[in-house]
């Protein structure tokens, strides 16, 4: 584009040349503080990077109900910063030093602390993420609850950060703190492409204990019986990926003379892990069988473990005749550069559920393949000598002998912590509760 040197410009009037500059720096104030973040290089300016995520198909978020969802919303709530286009780091977790997030806008660092209570959130919690802001060097600081803010807490925020309604997380800054109760969330969730909803997901709730009647049927229990003590509830479902691997030996063995031995040449088919374990039985079954669908493309697994398997497998021990007449044995093992590999991905649905007997609860998935049942104090399974059985107060597996035993008096399972010893001279008995009472009367 020319510019007049002299004169007036019909186009773009006098002095036209700084009229364009002021254009520009104008252009670029606006992209600068646009939701508060900075031109980079080689990524979607803002605007395109907000269309491109409303595009996408609305995700359904179940909140659930009280504390035991704490992880899965700190989850939820980094994915909604994400989306949004902050650059974020989930801490989370028991030591998470009072931040559960980190996030970056154009101004700095912000530290972000997620509560998922039903009870409304007080001025303490205000004051320890006022601290782990300085602690943290940030620029300001983000307090997410959806149980609300007590009066206490917003007034004690204003005081201390003098913070205004129109401030948000983009032009967040000068060690400000912002309040963001649940349906400031779900404005936010929702303009990302995010529905958050109260309660549990209908999709989940009761499993007949039918399906996992075979793996506590054998246990011993009294005086009631395995199926009257478990309940089941199906916490959710993910998919497991699993891989099918095709393997290829074309090798020849030969003996210091250079003469052939032994020549192996296989092929087969087999399933495995994502770290590599390869499975058997129904587990390799389902995913040779094509498992729920083909898995999403990623990284294959660990070659080396699949080596060692294929080496294991088909290691043999050959006997040959040598040219002076005598016999020779020899250890042919595949070697490495000659086992060839191809993956492809399966897809497993498996249900995340919750086994509760009496007090204790057990996290479990369906199929159950990989899993067996365990004592819950020494961690080993069942043995012919040592048969676990199912603690009548508690709901705890244990062993039989060690780890738990029955009532001498009304044969009542119990683990070591419910059992009460009674030691009369070398002989030590064990009574339950109810048969300690009845004695000491």
């Amino acid at each position: 584009m020319k510019y007049a040197k002299h004169g007036n410009d019909s186009r773009y009037g006098r002095n036209s040349r700084h009229v364009d500059s002021r254009q520009k720096r104008t252009s670029r104030f606006k992209q600068k503080t646009y939701a508060g973040y900075r031109p980079a290089k080689n990524r979607h300016s803002m605007p395109d990077r907000i269309t491109a995520v409303r595009d996408h198909d609305t995700k359904i978020v179940w909140l659930g109900s009280g504390s035991e969802k704490g992880f899965e919303f700190e989850d939820t709530c980094y994915e909604i910063f994400e989306r949004c286009g902050f650059k974020s780091k989930k801490f989370g977790g028991v030591h998470d030093e009072g931040r559960d997030i980190l996030v970056w806008n154009s101004f700095g660092k912000i530290v972000v602390e997620c509560k998922h209570h039903a009870s409304r959130i007080g001025r303490p919690e205000v004051q320890k993420l006022h601290s782990a802001m300085d602690t943290e060097g940030a620029v300001g600081a983000v307090l997410v609850s959806t149980g609300g803010f007590t009066s206490y807490a917003r007034d004690h925020t204003k005081t201390i950060s003098r913070s205004r309604p129109e401030d948000t997380i983009a032009n967040l800054r000068s060690k400000k703190i912002l309040l963001v109760d649940l349906d400031g969330l779900r404005k936010i969730a929702s303009s990302v492409g995010i529905d958050l909803r109260n309660g549990e997901d209908p999709d989940t709730g009761y499993v007949k204990t039918s399906h996992l009647e075979e793996m506590f049927a054998h246990l011993k229990s009294h005086p009631d019986k395995p199926r009257d003590l478990v309940t089941c509830r199906k916490t959710g479902k993910y998919d497991d990926m699993c891989w099918i691997v095709e393997i290829e030996i074309d090798q020849v063995f030969t003996n210091s003379s250079r003469r052939q031995v032994h020549h192996m040449q296989k092929r087969e088919r087999f399933a495995c892990r994502s770290d590599g374990d390869v499975l058997d039985g129904d587990e390799a079954k389902k995913v040779l069988s094509g498992g729920d669908g083909q898995g999403k493309a990623g990284k294959n697994p660990s070659k080396g473990s699949i080596i060692k398997y294929v080496q294991k497998k088909y290691k043999k021990r050959v006997r040959y005749r040598g040219g002076n007449g005598h016999t020779y044995s020899m250890t042919c093992i595949p070697s490495t550069s000659n086992v060839i590999c191809h993956f492809k991905s399966i897809r497993v649905e498996r249900t995340s559920v919750t086994v509760k007997i009496k007090r204790r609860e057990y996290k479990w998935s369906i199929p159950w393949w990989d899993r067996k049942v365990t004592c819950r104090r020494c961690g080993e399974p069942s043995t012919i000598l040592n048969p676990l059985l199912i603690c009548n107060d508690c709901g705890t597996i244990s062993h039989s002998k060690r780890c738990g035993g029955q009532c001498n008096k009304c044969r009542r399972t119990m683990c070591a912590e419910c059992a009460i010893p009674q030691k009369k001279m070398l002989i030590t008995k064990l009574l339950c509760t109810t048969c300690f009472k009845s004695n000491r009367q």
